[in-house]
């Protein structure tokens, strides 16, 4: 294939030319255009390259030409007025995977259609089905082996972000979080009643203040917010363990946050729940309770196992009503 660099005069076009010159039609010649026509399609293959000059138009609009019209019509180009469109044969339909847009930016030169799960707009060669596609307006998603694995979308007025940077060895990746805002929360929302699930320890690291757990409740919805109302359960910090092998994780013990007045800007009255799951059943029972004022509050109850050498036990008895207390392994008596 040879390169293209002058053209001084206008020649007749013959069924073998590739490429003709276009002049000014008043015989002078004012600029060079180079125009590749509707050659393609009947018994001449399209050359493997062409190297041509900084003025380029592609033949009349709604002419095509294959990739190889003599051997192969799995895809072809279609131009429309500034338009190049890159089309694949699909369930005996050409439909457009691409374009080029000569009217476009220089930096939105290429657009594809949206793809699909099972065959994303941009893909490998070797792994059809792993990619990224548009799955909706504003809504981009990586898609691998047919599955949709990470999807991204747009928010109203955003201004902040995720930055996911990997580390060195020895060294944790980071997901943190960018944007113009100084303050930023990072807020992972589970579908429906599902839960965020952390596999590992947790740890909260403060750098100049305490580290901070806070578990917090509100009722009505995210989009419409109302206050915790009294004798409602703000927040639970349970103790957890696998029944069986492969089964369900089971509630052991719980510190309960609980209500005890209407909450808004000025009265946030609460207390505190201690429970336990008493040896033979599954089912957790308040043993210890600080109320709103102060104090500590013992439910009544059966006497339970004396109290080990070295330490005392003090409960209420639910059967006399009395504060006992058992000292050192000794029986119990009543306090008062």
């Amino acid at each position: 294939m040879g390169k293209l660099t002058a053209q001084t005069a206008l020649t007749a076009i013959t069924a073998a030319d590739i490429l003709y010159v276009v002049d000014d039609p008043g015989g002078t010649p004012l600029s060079r255009k180079i125009t590749i026509a509707d050659f393609f399609g009947g018994t001449t293959a399209i050359p493997v390259s062409l190297v041509l000059g900084a003025d380029i138009e592609i033949g009349s609009a709604d002419n095509f030409f294959y990739g190889d019209p003599l051997t192969d019509t799995t895809w072809k180009t279609v131009r429309s007025g500034t338009k190049l469109s890159f089309q694949r044969r699909e369930a005996g339909a050409y439909v457009e995977k691409g374009f080029f847009d000569a009217s476009f930016h220089s930096e939105k030169i290429v657009a594809e259609a949206d793809g699909t799960l099972a065959a994303p707009a941009y893909t490998f060669a070797s792994d059809t089905d792993t990619g990224l596609i548009r799955q909706a307006a504003n809504v981009c998603a990586i898609v691998a082996g047919g599955v949709e694995c990470i999807r991204a979308e747009a928010a109203i007025a955003a201004v902040n972000c995720f930055l996911f940077t990997p580390a060195a060895a020895g060294v944790g990746p980071t997901i943190s979080v960018e944007g113009s805002d100084a303050n930023i929360d990072l807020t992972l929302i589970p579908k429906g009643t599902g839960r965020v699930v952390i596999d590992s320890s947790l740890n909260v690291t403060q750098f100049g203040t305490p580290g901070t757990l806070s578990l917090r409740r509100a009722n009505g919805t995210s989009v419409s917010p109302t206050p915790v109302l009294t004798n409602e359960d703000i927040g639970y910090v349970q103790f957890k363990g696998m029944s069986a092998a492969g089964g369900a994780f089971l509630n052991g013990s719980r510190i309960k946050g609980k209500a005890t007045e209407n909450w808004s800007a000025t009265v946030t009255g609460s207390a505190l729940h201690f429970e336990t799951t008493l040896n033979g059943t599954t089912g957790m029972v308040t043993r210890l309770k600080i109320p709103n004022d102060g104090g500590l509050n013992l439910p009544g109850i059966a006497a339970p196992a004396l109290s080990p050498a070295g330490s005392g036990t003090i409960y209420f008895d639910s059967a006399s009503n009395k504060l006992k207390v058992s000292e050192n392994g000794g029986a119990y008596v009543n306090i008062v």
